[in-house]
Formats: structure tokens, C-alpha cells, sequence
């Protein structure tokens, strides 16, 4: 049996400020089982090989409909979130706490360009995900 991550999936605010009300998203990512950025990320599957960055915070009260959807409490545990500065915080140290040429997960360097990409237009990102076990 092994975890997964649900999602991440990335929301769009209309404003820095979050003026507005919603949160939309603006796409799903798919991680590779990864156990040391699973903890980095949110504790998930930690061990003293794999350090913590970010307990989880449980989903975001004003998550987005479809995003809090996908997400439902019966599906999946360990809600979690993050902004960019933490994602990309996450980043450098996953590259720390590598040996050899390891290198950011693909699927993590996608996802923080995204929201870079949002930010540039003033608007405010984060990555909302949870987990599940297969089996």
C-alpha cells in the first residue's frame, strides 16, 4: 500500500489583496509518489531521513468550489496548502536534502512556473492538495 498525493491543484485569487470572494482553479497536476516531498510538503510520510516544512493546514476555508469538491473529506486526509513563496521554499530544499544529481521533480518546476505566470499578473496563487492511500 502506498500514498498518493490528490492533485495538487493550482487557484487563481482575482486580486493580491482577495478583495474578490472565489478562489478558481486554474488547473490539476499529476506528483510521482515522492515520500520526501510528500513530507517536506505536509509531514505525509515522514521519517528522520525526510524532514518537515509544513504541517498540514487543513483545506483552505474559502478553497474553491471545484477544488473542494475533488477534495471532499470522504476521499482523502491530510488536506493541505500552500503559496508560492512556501512552494517554492519546498523546492530548495528538496534539492538540499537530495544526494546525486537529483534535480526538483518535473511535475513541482511545472507547477511553481503556473503560478509565477499568475503572479505576474497580479494575482495571488497556491497549491491546494490532500492524499490517498491505494490498495
Amino acid at each position: 500500500m502506498g500514498t498518493d498525493m490528490v492533485g495538487p491543484f493550482v487557484e487563481m485569487h482575482d486580486s493580491a489583496e482577495r478583495t474578490l470572494r472565489a478562489w478558481d482553479m486554474v488547473g490539476q497536476f499529476w506528483f510521482v509518489r515522492d515520500y520526501g516531498l510528500f513530507a517536506l510538503m505536509a509531514g505525509v510520510r515522514r521519517n528522520e531521513e525526510r524532514p518537515v516544512m509544513y504541517e498540514p493546514r487543513g483545506m483552505p476555508p474559502d478553497v474553491g468550489r471545484l477544488v473542494g469538491y475533488e477534495l471532499r473529506p470522504s476521499s482523502v486526509w491530510n488536506p493541505s496548502w500552500l503559496n508560492t513563496w512556501e512552494a517554492r521554499a519546498v523546492a530548495a530544499s528538496y534539492f538540499r536534502h537530495r544526494e546525486g544529481p537529483v534535480r526538483v521533480p518535473m511535475q513541482l518546476r511545472v507547477v511553481l512556473a503556473t503560478m509565477k505566470a499568475i503572479e505576474r499578473y497580479g494575482r495571488a496563487a497556491r497549491i491546494v492538495f490532500a492524499f490517498d492511500d491505494d490498495g
